[in-house]
């Protein structure tokens, strides 16, 4: 323990990704059972405050404006400096999340270790989480910031509680598409190309899956800008359109906590959309190209996680460098099928 008092004021920086940030998430719980006077801060991108807001055991949602550019930057420190805070969690280890740390001016400022930190970060803390191997899941890194507050939480051993998930109410209009319906999610993309998985392969899964089981409906979850994917699978399945549910850019991201809550089992690509079925302990079947399963599949679905064995995996590339994309190209409909017969899932 490194504070000498109880109801201490902590800031968490990590403002981002989505992944990132559910599992993030994790800590809020267990420092407020062990210290319920304490004051806990949280700074988040203006994109993500909806799900930092759904935590209770969060008390003040600290905004940073990222499209201001310069502006938001600027305006962010001079909020941090504005508080008191007595110890910082800086849980994104780059050059940004430093020099927030270093800004909010808390004497004691927590940090990635140094072979493991990114553009400088660690010159700009003074007390460091061990090192641990690339390949270490990160929410067991997230979980070792607890041990400067005396808290040792073994996530091999016990239910992890991620608080946020119980703060989401499903809206009437979802409601009415969702409810007394056996519904599958299926996410359309991620943020790097190379981690997408071709509309013709879900249109194929989606067919096997129907012949499987008519009952079945498919929730497709993703932005305005994958809308057109989803007219895709609409119009390819003709007759059996209607077991289509296109969500895409219709809901935020306390619509989908709620949405997940409904569904059976999800399928998609690594991204933060499978980190939010984790948290909510729905099954979703990672498709995985150029990370890494043991280090950011969703919590307790690494046996749902699907991967090939190429020797360019992992590249971790936003784009293929092959220019082939092999490494989800040739990830199957049969491949997936199989998974979630295997499990039960249907």
């Amino acid at each position: 323990m490194i504070l000498e008092k109880n109801d201490f004021s902590l800031l968490v920086i990590l403002t981002g990704s989505l992944g990132d940030l559910i599992r993030g998430l994790v800590i809020t719980a267990y420092i407020k059972e062990k210290y319920p006077k304490c004051k806990i801060s949280w700074l988040v991108e203006n994109s993500l405050k909806d799900i930092v807001a759904l935590d209770k055991n969060i008390d003040d949602v600290i905004i940073f404006k990222k499209k201001d550019k310069l502006k938001g930057f600027l305006d962010t420190i001079k909020i941090l400096r504005s508080k008191k805070f007595d110890i910082a969690f800086d849980m994104q280890r780059i050059l940004k999340s430093g020099i927030f740390s270093i800004f909010s001016e808390a004497p004691i400022r927590v940090g990635f270790s140094k072979k493991d930190s990114k553009e400088f970060n660690f010159l700009f803390n003074n007390h460091f989480i061990d090192y641990y191997p690339k390949d270490t899941p990160k929410i067991k890194q997230y979980l070792a910031f607890l041990k400067f507050l005396n808290l040792d939480i073994d996530d091999e051993k016990e239910n992890l509680i991620f608080a946020f998930t119980h703060g989401a109410l499903l809206k009437e209009e979802f409601e009415n598409s969702l409810k007394n319906k056996e519904c599958i999610g299926i996410v359309l993309g991620s943020q790097w190309k190379s981690k997408n998985y071709e509309v013709k392969n879900y249109n194929t899964l989606i067919k096997k899956l129907l012949d499987e089981n008519q009952n079945l409906n498919f929730v497709l979850i993703g932005t305005k800008g994958q809308a057109y994917l989803a007219k895709e699978i609409k119009d390819s399945l003709k007759n059996d359109s209607t077991k289509i549910i296109d969500l895409c850019g219709k809901t935020t991201l306390t619509d989908l906590v709620a949405i997940f809550k409904e569904l059976k089992f999800g399928v998609g690509p690594d991204s933060g959309a499978g980190h939010l079925f984790g948290a909510l302990e729905v099954p979703y079947i990672s498709l995985f190209g150029p990370t890494i399963i043991k280090r950011v599949a969703p919590y307790k679905m690494e046996h749902l996680a699907l991967q090939l064995k190429l020797p360019c995996i992992p590249c971790y590339k936003k784009n293929c460098p092959l220019k082939h994309n092999n490494c989800m190209k040739n990830l199957t409909p049969d491949m997936i099928l199989d998974k979630i017969k295997e499990y039960k899932l249907i």
